[in-house]
């Protein structure tokens, strides 16, 4: 199939079309045909039926009605994103009554392992070639789908679609949502852009969904003309650590002999605060007589604490190794001021390790009172904190996650049956257009791409 230019010549949609293996008289749709420009007034609910004899084919299918969804999946660049990904689409394979229809994907290595998963879904990929954050300017505010998609669509990439289908925002970047000044530089930049970007296309969305219920209450107080629903709907560990990190496998060290084993598995942005660790005094002679190894998956060149002979950049791990140094370790030393959830201190918490964190309320709320925290600006405390959870674990504690993990999903399959639960109901709501929500209605730093010449009503309408 020939590429279609997209938005001028920012970017190219590559189709690759994949025929449902169902029969195509069963796959009817149900409400009322939409207004150009405009949500469909009720979007479905996008619910179907489905001929008995498909039905029997879907694995685990209840019953049969099966709920339509499409999936846009073009900006996953962070490893906690992939990993929820990885993780959240073969479970939707997996439920009997979630129907993928569309799914837009990267055209890139990640992609390409996503694509493997989506057997019967028809798969749109996308190729940048402008800068990526130029080219997410451009998807944002005049995105176009495939034209035979109309269901429901579900974003994960933090910035939802200008596009008049119904859409679910999951929202999962921290800084759109965190409160204070923001980070100098391009950095800072590229953040108030996606800012005012969300700011104005969230009249487009139908439904927000946050991890926490501390970035749901930040989402309320920076984004008050908000008008659609927000759903805190928490992710059990990741599917390849559910595999992997078992408590029975047993521990390879013995947390009452020796030093600390140390491990915090995160990338070197500025908000996971390993700068933190430079600002410990050289030399603490009392952390280096209780600390035999603290690892880092940052660039094994990285200069950060020289002082601290402990210290050990061991870069980017597979899943494998990241297993290993769970298993090796005594606890979980996690620093970042800013998460909207924190997979490590899940994975953490299934291992029954102990966890030393900062005192947000990111952390508060998933941990508890069974961390152990310190000042996330202050070295001092940093120090207290690890001086105190050897004192703990030579005294025989452990800490107790249970009351913790009961709240997460049990696993990918009951998350995704709440997801799916809530979009069904907001499918047979009949709710207004979020159109009509109150806001700007125009960006502050571009007008309305459906003005601009050469971009026709047609082209906008209702992907």
């Amino acid at each position: 199939m020939t590429p279609r230019t997209w938005a001028g010549c920012s970017s190219t949609w590559r189709c690759t079309r994949r025929r449902s293996q169902r029969p195509r008289e069963t796959r009817a749709r149900t409400g009322t045909a939409s207004i150009p420009g405009r949500p469909p007034k009720c979007w479905a609910p996008s619910l179907r039926a489905v001929h008995a004899s498909t039905a029997s084919r879907l694995p685990g299918t209840p019953s049969e009605i099966m709920t339509e969804l499409s999936i846009h999946l073009t900006n996953i660049n962070g490893t906690g994103a992939r990993q929820l990904v990885s993780s959240l689409l073969p479970a939707m394979r997996a439920n009997g009554t979630c129907d993928l229809q569309f799914c837009y994907l990267s055209d890139d290595e990640f992609g390409n392992r996503l694509e493997a998963v989506l057997k019967g879904a028809q798969v749109v990929k996308y190729r940048r070639r402008l800068p990526n954050a130029l080219s997410r300017l451009f998807e944002c505010l005049a995105y176009r789908g495939d034209p035979s998609d109309t269901s429901p669509l579900l974003v994960l990439g933090d910035v939802p679609l200008r596009t008049g289908r119904r859409q679910i925002l999951l929202l999962h970047k921290p800084g759109l949502v965190a409160i204070g000044p923001l980070p100098g530089g391009v950095q800072g930049i590229k953040l108030l852009v996606e800012r005012q970007i969300l700011r104005a296309n969230l009249r487009y969305t139908d439904l927000v969904i946050v991890q926490t219920a501390h970035m749901e209450a930040r989402f309320r107080s920076l984004y008050p003309d908000y008008a659609g629903d927000v759903l805190v709907l928490p992710q059990p560990v990741p599917v390849w650590a559910s595999r992997a990190l078992d408590p029975a496998r047993g521990r390879q060290t013995d947390p009452s002999a020796g030093k600390l084993n140390l491990f915090y598995p995160a990338a070197s942005y500025p908000h996971k605060n390993h700068a933190l660790l430079g600002r410990l005094p050289d030399g603490s002679s009392d952390l280096d007589e209780i600390v035999g190894r603290l690892a880092l998956t940052i660039d094994p060149g990285s200069k950060l604490a020289p002082g601290l002979p402990w210290v050990d950049c061991v870069g980017l791990l597979d899943h494998e190794r990241v297993i290993e140094e769970y298993l090796r370790s005594d606890a979980l030393l996690f620093l970042s001021r800013s998460e909207s959830f924190g997979f490590p201190l899940i994975e953490a918490m299934t291992l029954g390790l102990p966890i030393v964190c900062p005192d947000l309320p990111y952390a508060r709320e998933i941990c508890g009172d069974q961390a152990i925290y310190f000042r996330d600006d202050d070295p001092g405390s940093l120090r207290l904190a690890i001086l105190g959870l050897s004192e703990r674990i030579l005294g025989g504690w452990r800490p107790d996650w249970t009351d913790r993990l009961k709240v997460l999903p049990a696993n990918w399959g009951d998350m995704v049956a709440r997801l799916l639960q809530r979009i069904e109901q907001m499918g047979s709501q009949d709710a207004e257009p979020r159109s009509q929500m109150a806001g700007p209605r125009r960006l502050w730093l571009a007008q309305d791409l459906k003005d601009r010449p050469g971009i026709t009503q047609a082209n906008c309408s209702e992907d």
